[in-house]
């Protein structure tokens, strides 16, 4: 008797539940209409691979003097809008978010640093650390963070500096 009762109450709870969530939408739009700027999610559907982001090189190693560019690639492959911001620093080491101040004689830039991206397009951008000689010899680790309008994306590099080559 008490797995029925059990079982009943399960099965009102589950319609009461499809009941709930078939009138959350029809509040939004008139039926059988949906806003041009709306991001459906459809039970069942994947909402894996919303976008891919790639860094190339994954690292890498330059003299005391010399510069290197990363290219961060972004394809957009489901329906978000976003407007994006990068922000790149300095930081103790991979999946720090410890910061630290950049030595004198470096630089970190990106462009571009803020755009909108749109589905079914690909981004690129660039990520450029400039050297002078007078930068010390280490490894340096770099946080590249992606913020847009419903979170935020972190990848994380490094750059050996080495020593500058002697010339006579």
């Amino acid at each position: 008797m008490k797995q029925r009762i059990t079982i009943g109450i399960i099965i009102v709870l589950a319609i009461l539940v499809i009941i709930l969530f078939s009138s959350i939408d029809q509040k939004s739009s008139p039926p059988g209409e949906v806003e041009n700027n709306a991001t459906l999610i459809v039970p069942g559907k994947s909402l894996i691979g919303i976008e891919e982001t790639y860094l190339s090189p994954n690292s890498g190693i330059i003299e005391a003097g010399q510069n290197l560019t990363f290219e961060l690639r972004i394809e957009k492959n489901k329906e978000a809008i976003r407007d994006e911001t990068i922000a790149l620093s300095l930081v103790k080491g991979n999946y720090s978010d410890d910061e630290l101040p950049l030595p004198n004689g470096m630089t970190l830039a990106c462009n571009p640093s803020m755009f909108t991206s749109y589905p079914g397009n690909v981004y690129k951008v660039s990520i450029i650390m400039t050297t002078t000689k007078e930068v010390p010899v280490n490894t340096y680790f770099i946080r590249i963070q992606r913020n847009f309008d419903s979170g935020r994306e972190v990848i994380w590099t490094s750059v050996q500096v080495t020593a500058p080559t002697k010339s006579t």
